[in-house]
């Protein structure tokens, strides 16, 4: 006879029964921590905007800004997060990068970045500069080790350079300031949604957990509460 068969004899009718429904319900009990997973709250987990903010996206989209400081580790911490929800990420949001500067010497990075931006090279490049200032320890604090890198990195150095001095360029540094200061924003990485919300890592608590408020709040948006 099975051993399987000689252990189920030696049980009474009852205990069996009882076996076999705690069995049954292991399931279920394995799901209700997922189940049981409280809704973000407002005030700790994220913050309305107020005033809303403008977004630039047409109807029915949804505008996710991405405030992000170059030099900031938290940020490049959060990096590999936040590109792997962009990878899967609803087909209605769009994805809107944000440089911030909170002294004026951080703003040669907000510069970098729209530089990036106006030569059709910032998706290329974006992690790029992140890995070369945290993993590689490269130091791009002045316009010319910036046009040094670039240039390694294929980018014509005279086209490069006429970008970052250019009226637009400076034009959009200057606007930037006006943006980061409409948002109230405190700190980086922070991660903007619909123009009427704000999450961060600081504020949910982990990378993990803005993840899920980011899901949230596009799931808020998209019912139009």
């Amino acid at each position: 006879m099975p051993a399987h068969q000689v252990i189920s004899l030696s049980v009474s009718g009852t205990a069996r029964r009882r076996l076999l429904a705690s069995a049954a319900a292991l399931p279920l009990a394995a799901s209700l921590p997922a189940l049981a997973q409280p809704a973000p709250v407002e005030g700790r987990d994220y913050r309305r905007v107020d005033p809303q903010q403008p977004v630039g996206t047409p109807a029915g989209k949804i505008e996710l800004m991405d405030f992000f400081w170059y030099g900031c580790p938290h940020c490049y911490d959060f990096l590999p997060a936040l590109d792997a929800w962009i990878a899967h990420k609803p087909a209605d949001v769009v994805i809107k990068r944000a440089p911030v500067a909170f002294d004026p010497r951080a703003e040669i990075h907000t510069r970098l970045y729209y530089s990036l931006e106006a030569l059709g090279e910032a998706d290329r490049l974006h992690d790029v500069v992140f890995n070369a200032m945290h993993r590689d320890h490269v130091v791009l604090n002045s316009p010319e080790a910036i046009a040094d890198f670039v240039a390694k990195q294929g980018i014509d150095r005279k086209k490069w350079t006429d970008t970052f001095n250019s009226f637009g360029v400076q034009a959009k540094t200057q606007n930037q300031r006006r943006v980061v200061d409409a948002w109230k924003i405190e700190g980086t990485p922070s991660v903007g949604l619909g123009g009427r919300y704000l999450t961060a890592p600081s504020m949910a608590g982990s990378r993990e957990a803005t993840i899920k408020v980011m899901d949230f709040l596009v799931a808020q948006l998209r019912s139009g509460r």
